[in-house]
This record gives C-alpha cells, sequence and structure tokens, in this order.
C-alpha cells in the first residue's frame, strides 16, 4: 500500500458550506407524506483548497438534500453543497491512500454538515432539523469509488 512501513496520516483542514436552499414550506399539509433524506459523497484528490506540493489533499464533496415525498411527488425543503478538506502527512498518490481514510474521513466531516443544517434550520425560526446519527460506512464505499484527480501530476 504505501512505501516501506511508513504509514500514512492525514489531518482535517476545513469544513466549507458551498450552497444551501431552504424553505419552511408552511403554506402545505404534508401529514400523509413521508420525510426522506439523501446523502451522497464525492472526492477530489490533488490541489483541493489550499495547496502545498509536500502534502497531498483531499477534498469530500457532500451532497444533501431532505424532502418530503408521497408517490412521485418531492417537496425539497433543505439543500446543501459542501467540501469536506484533508491533507496527507507527506504526499501520495490516489492509489496509496488507505482504505481506512474514506470512512473515517466522512464520518469526521459529518458532524460538522449536521451542525450545520440544525443551526440553519434553528436561525430561520424553525424547529431544528436535526439529523440522526447514522452509520456512513457505505458512503466511505461509495466515496472510494467516486473519486476525480484534479491535479494529476499531483503525488508522482
Amino acid at each position: 500500500m504505501n512505501e516501506g512501513n511508513k504509514s500514512t496520516a492525514f489531518s482535517f483542514e476545513e469544513f466549507k458550506v458551498l450552497e444551501t436552499w431552504y424553505s419552511a414550506l408552511d403554506d402545505k399539509d404534508f401529514s400523509d407524506f413521508e420525510l426522506k433524506v439523501e446523502f451522497g459523497a464525492t472526492g477530489k484528490f490533488g490541489a483541493v483548497g489550499k495547496y502545498d506540493p509536500e502534502r497531498a489533499m483531499f477534498g469530500i464533496i457532500f451532497e444533501f438534500g431532505a424532502y418530503w415525498s408521497k408517490e412521485e411527488e418531492r417537496a425539497y425543503f433543505i439543500k446543501v453543497g459542501s467540501i469536506a478538506n484533508f491533507s496527507f502527512d507527506h504526499n501520495i498518490t490516489l492509489e496509496t491512500i488507505p482504505d481506512y481514510f474514506y470512512a473515517n474521513a466522512v464520518a469526521i466531516a459529518f458532524p460538522y454538515l449536521r451542525a450545520f443544517i440544525a443551526t440553519m434550520t434553528l436561525q430561520a425560526g424553525q424547529r431544528p432539523f436535526v439529523l440522526p446519527l447514522m452509520n456512513l460506512s457505505n458512503i466511505g464505499e461509495d466515496l472510494k469509488n467516486n473519486i476525480t484527480s484534479i491535479n494529476p501530476g499531483v503525488g508522482k
């Protein structure tokens, strides 16, 4: 996986909300609708955010949406796009990122998204929408399979 016995450490750098949309939807009765959420993650490897040639960077882009659903009808009330940036302790390649990174990085960044959504809905004068604690291991696996290298020369 890595050169010799050298382990790969990573650090959380920052969490940023890139875009958000919210609607109170006060004018409709949703009592016979089901509440649903969608959550996905994609990765960007290379010079994401601030670039340091000695350390490879990895950004996780989160797409979140919550909506009321009934048959084919969807009424979104929250959409959030965000990014969490991580750095590695040495310049590695995309192929040498350890498997444990993906699930752990998602688990580290998720509370920031969760807190943002709760705070945003509270500040909008609504009851806070608090995401439940979730098993994110499947999202880590999806992330691993959905990465774009934005600087192919990084890590060589």
